[in-house]
């Protein structure tokens, strides 16, 4: 039976430190299981230099978001916009989520259609979830990885991609993506999209 934390269930809290930590992995048995807190599954408030990489862990069924990135702390949480060029500050950089326009399964695997905006003339790598239930904000959270991507924005900080990944989905399910940057900052989770056939 799940033993959840009544709080959240990884917390990343200021430090004027440039460390870097990094949160799972996409290799085998690299991913962690971060699910059933009452709170948040990764709250990060640190507005300093530190970097919090997070890829291929198991974040579901959490009572807040699934990764909450604050502005400076003691911002409100919840989801944070995108902005233009991703000029903002905060947690992360406040690193902007992918926005995923169509996904479908098929015997091929999963295909994503989507589009980033973010720095400009930068490559960015892309991590896409799906999980059996929709979070109530809308948006998501990541209970199982689908695979991963890399794309490169342009001039103007846009970069669509149409991906095929090969693991398999179910229609029904919702699909989610972050973003992470070269220094390896990652995004919070994008809106959910429903998995279509």
């Amino acid at each position: 039976d799940p033993l959840p934390n009544q709080g959240c269930g990884i917390f990343v809290g200021d430090t004027t430190s440039p460390a870097t930590l990094r949160v799972g992995g996409i290799a085998p048995g690299e991913g962690d299981v971060i699910a059933h807190n009452e709170q948040w599954g990764v709250l990060i408030v640190d507005d300093g230099p530190a970097i919090t990489t997070l890829r291929g862990n198991a974040i579901y069924a959490n009572g807040q978001l699934g990764i909450d990135l604050y502005p400076t702390p003691g911002s409100p949480s919840g989801p944070t916009p995108n902005d233009p060029l991703d000029a903002d500050t905060g947690a992360n950089g406040l690193q902007n989520f992918p926005e995923l326009t169509l996904v479908s399964s098929s015997a091929a695997g999963t295909v994503v259609d989507g589009v980033l905006h973010s720095a400009a003339s930068t490559t960015f790598t892309l991590d896409f979830y799906a999980s059996d239930a929709g979070d109530a904000s809308g948006f998501g959270e990541g209970q199982v990885w689908l695979g991963t991507a890399m794309v490169t924005t342009d001039a103007s900080g846009t970069a669509y991609f149409a991906k095929t990944l090969p693991t398999l989905s179910s229609p029904g399910q919702f699909a989610t993506a972050t973003a992470t940057d070269p220094e390896g900052r990652t995004s919070e989770f994008s809106a959910i999209r429903e998995v279509v056939p």
